[in-house]
């Protein structure tokens, strides 16, 4: 896993007492579970070195992760899920970064049948891949994610999952550790303002304002995210999706004990202090949102 002295060179602002101070403070919180220097390092340049705010966020990190279980449970690169979901997807992190300094992560329709696209099991994956990059590389000034719409269809979008969505959603703008500076739609489809209408009521403004959206063959990408780092395939000049696939999955399947130890680090609700959490208190949930049906 990444180095931590090497994270003291790179971020001036990270304070060693910074570090103690939250690991103390998790140590007297019953209902969570033990964290690493690595993590607390990630949570805390996430945050922007702010201590309150570290702490909501390891909370929402390790609450929200117990409590959705269709995207954060059974993470074996090896089960079929996993791997039916690398068939259906590509999903990168793009070599080199933009002109700001930062990650880009990228991902795609490799099958383009909607029967293949099983939303809980591809957010899963994703997941795992964006978790075990930053295990291995630590903190960066920013990430990036790039969803290429290409071959997207209402079959698709009639497959979405809201409760996983919801769930997905209240991680990405809560408890993610990194610091999210933009979320790029590419090759926009006609239908994508109905698909935003879903989502918009589960986002909170800071996370709507990331999103921007990009016409097919539009040059104005390239002003986010250099030609130079998009697939060639997709109309960039780098690397091939097939190879940066295959990194993903080696990746993936050589970190197997990583993600099983991963899996441990979740809350005790027997042991919390205080009104226990439940799915409703975390997502607003009862139970009403299903699968989305499109006649």
């Amino acid at each position: 896993m990444f180095n931590v002295n090497a994270e003291f060179e790179k971020n001036p602002e990270l304070k060693k007492d910074d570090i103690d101070h939250i690991q103390e403070w998790v140590k007297k919180q019953p209902h969570l579970p033990e964290i690493s220097e690595q993590q607390v390092i990630m949570f805390l340049h996430s945050c922007y070195y702010r201590l309150e705010a570290t702490k909501t966020t390891i909370e929402n990190f390790f609450t929200i992760r117990t409590y959705a279980p269709e995207i954060f449970s059974k993470r074996d690169p090896f089960e079929k899920d996993v791997q039916e979901s690398l068939k259906t997807m590509y999903m990168t992190k793009l070599p080199g970064k933009t002109a700001q300094g930062y990650d880009v992560f990228y991902s795609r329709l490799k099958r383009i049948e909607p029967e293949f696209y099983i939303m809980a099991d591809i957010i899963k994956t994703y997941n795992m891949h964006s978790d075990i990059w930053n295990a291995e590389n630590g903190t960066s000034v920013g990430h990036i994610i790039a969803l290429d719409l290409e071959g997207i269809s209402l079959g698709h979008v009639g497959r979405i999952n809201m409760n996983v969505m919801k769930k997905n959603l209240s991680y990405l703008q809560d408890a993610m550790p990194v610091r999210l500076k933009g979320i790029h739609m590419l090759n926009v489809v006609p239908f994508i303002d109905m698909v935003m209408n879903m989502l918009r009521p589960f986002m909170k403004p800071h996370l709507q304002a990331l999103f921007q959206f990009h016409q097919a063959n539009s040059p104005e990408v390239y002003e986010h995210i250099p030609k130079s780092l998009i697939p060639k395939e997709c109309g960039g000049d780098g690397e091939s999706l097939s190879v940066l696939q295959a990194e993903t999955k080696k990746i993936l399947e050589d970190n197997v004990e990583w993600f099983k130890k991963e899996e441990l680090q979740r809350v005790d609700e027997s042991k919390r202090q205080g009104k226990p959490k439940d799915t409703n208190a975390l997502f607003g949930m009862s139970g009403s949102f299903k699968k989305l049906s499109l006649d």
